[in-house]
């Protein structure tokens, strides 16, 4: 069964997929940010993704610094942000280049390019100069980096209507009321949430033995 945690926590990739409607279970995101839980297994090829990420990011890294430009990879690139009192918003960039006054933050994408994606390279945008020492005061523009291209977001994409649209979500999620759960097949197959935590869960297996 879950734990509550200490505080209230969000993860910086919880948020994308929200923000943009691609999960309509905004209950699964809001349960995250109180509780630590028994997840279910992913079926995703976690050792083939590390081993593809691993080698994009060292080639960027290798190309970054062959330009002339300071990197921080990773686990420098680490931050978390009060946004909220009690609510802490934390996330890690894959690379982040600071050359003179330009910062640019870069994430390496093995799959397929996303919406989500440019949402969730936007928050990094918007967080890592409020909270992390590379960006203090700053305005970095993102590059997210593909296998057979990348996109650029410019920092001006940090405006005021993408603030309010953060602050929106974040006020969904810091509210004490949960959000109703919207369990589908569709929905949940995504969703790392077991049965002891979502009674309401729907199960793939179990929902197609009924229908047959």
């Amino acid at each position: 069964m879950a734990e509550r945690r200490d505080g209230k926590f969000i993860w910086v990739t919880w948020l994308p997929k929200l923000m943009i409607g691609e999960v309509s279970c905004i209950w699964s995101i809001w349960f995250k940010t109180r509780y630590k839980y028994e997840k279910i297994p992913s079926g995703f090829d976690q050792a083939k993704w590390k081993i593809t990420h691993n080698r994009m990011l060292h080639e960027l890294k290798s190309r970054r610094e062959q330009a002339g430009e300071k990197v921080f990879v990773e686990n420098q690139n680490y931050f978390r942000f009060e946004v909220r009192p009690d609510l802490v918003i934390a996330g890690k960039p894959d690379l982040i280049t600071v050359l003179g006054d330009n910062i640019t933050i870069y994430d390496c994408k093995t799959g397929q390019p996303k919406a989500s994606d440019q949402i969730q390279m936007m928050l990094y945008m918007y967080c890592t100069p409020l909270c992390l020492a590379i960006c203090k005061d700053k305005k970095p523009k993102g590059i997210l980096v593909y296998d057979n291209k990348n996109v650029e977001i410019p920092a001006d994409t940090i405006d005021v209507k993408f603030i309010n649209n953060f602050d929106y979500f974040i006020d969904v999620l810091n509210s004490n009321e949960p959000p109703k759960k919207v369990p589908s097949v569709t929905e949940c197959q995504f969703c790392d949430i077991t049965n002891a935590d979502c009674p309401e869960r729907v199960n793939a297996d179990i929902d197609h033995q009924i229908e047959m």
